[in-house]
């Protein structure tokens, strides 16, 4: 099935928390002990400007320590936003099409930014995987 166009881009990215342990780190350090976790919620939605803002973190476990978290809040303008935005009978929000995007553009920022800030660290050589989040969910 071919892709829907969307145009959408990133207005900002704002850093709500970032916690790094390094020490936690032992000198025997195997990347293949860590455990990733992500998380991701809706923030704000305002359908009249186009604005959609997603949190999105990420947490690095290294045997039963977090090593890792970071969140930031990813602030995006969507070109007909009310277009891709549903309200469910129970007056909750879904976002149908465009939040596999929106989650795929924060991850591969976040990966950036962690990469970034523990160069030089052993997680440096740890960055975030790449996998397409609107792939993973259609399994």
């Amino acid at each position: 099935m071919a892709k829907q166009k969307i145009k959408y881009g990133i207005i900002s990215v704002d850093e709500i928390s970032f916690k790094y342990h390094p020490e936690k780190l032992s000198a025997d350090f195997n990347a293949d002990n860590l455990q990733l976790g992500f998380d991701n919620s809706l923030e704000a939605l305002d359908g009249q400007q186009e604005l959609i803002t997603v949190d999105f973190g990420v947490k690095y476990m290294y045997k039963g320590e977090e090593i890792l978290q970071s969140i930031y809040a990813f602030h995006y303008q969507v070109d007909n936003l009310v277009k891709y935005v549903k309200l469910d009978k129970d007056n909750s929000v879904k976002i149908e099409t465009i939040m596999p995007r929106l989650l795929n553009t924060a991850l591969e920022t976040m990966r950036g930014i962690i990469l970034a800030r523990t160069a030089g660290t052993p997680l440096a050589k740890c960055p975030l995987p790449i996998f397409d989040v609107e792939e993973t969910e259609q399994k």
